[in-house]
């Protein structure tokens, strides 16, 4: 996890670690979410992501006001036992942080809506890409074995995705990106 990350207890709007900016021609605010972050908040903005064969769950409780993204780039879980916050490009500790810190900000699991994207194949087309895939299998058991419906979701295919989630209203903008751009995904997510 980057070292400017917040502190994950309960606060008051946000939670984990983005960063923000606001759009000069809209005046829109984003935080944006890199491979292996998470970030949650109450407020109205719009949080951004770009994938790859990661996976993105945006996670919130529409009655609690609050909802968050991570964005994992393996399946699975962490080995670091001195991380006490867990290591969130592994998707065990993505998942299992951004639901334990919505459910301490006054969400309640039974009213969670999940929706998730990613897991492209990164590779040409007929080549197999196993992290994608696995991502997928990974958050698709997970989900049904905690029993979260899941509302929405975008998985697999050959395309990178760029997300815009509003975690307020719940709305997602997915936009496919051309395969040009798989080199340049690749690179952000091998980057932290």
């Amino acid at each position: 996890m980057s070292s400017t990350a917040r502190s994950l207890e309960p606060v008051d709007s946000d939670f984990g670690c983005a960063d923000h900016f606001r759009h000069p021609a809209t005046g829109v605010r984003y935080a944006k979410v890199l491979p292996g972050e998470l970030f949650g908040t109450r407020e109205n903005l719009l949080i951004v992501t770009l994938l790859g064969s990661c996976v993105a769950a945006c996670i919130r409780d529409p009655e609690a006001g609050i909802g968050g993204l991570n964005h994992f780039m393996l399946p699975g879980g962490s080995t670091d036992t001195n991380d006490p916050t867990g290591n969130h490009r592994y998707g065990q500790s993505a998942m299992d942080t951004l639901i334990r810190c919505l459910l301490s900000n006054g969400a309640k699991s039974e009213r969670l809506e999940i929706k998730l994207f990613g897991g492209g194949n990164m590779l040409e087309r007929g080549a197999g890409d196993s992290i994608g895939a696995s991502n997928v299998q990974f958050v698709e058991e997970y989900c049904q074995a905690a029993g979260l419906m899941v509302r929405a979701r975008d998985l697999g295919k050959h395309c990178p995705r760029k997300i815009h989630y509003n975690p307020l209203d719940g709305s997602v903008l997915v936009k496919r990106l051309a395969p040009l751009y798989r080199n340049i995904v690749a690179k952000q997510n091998n980057a932290d």
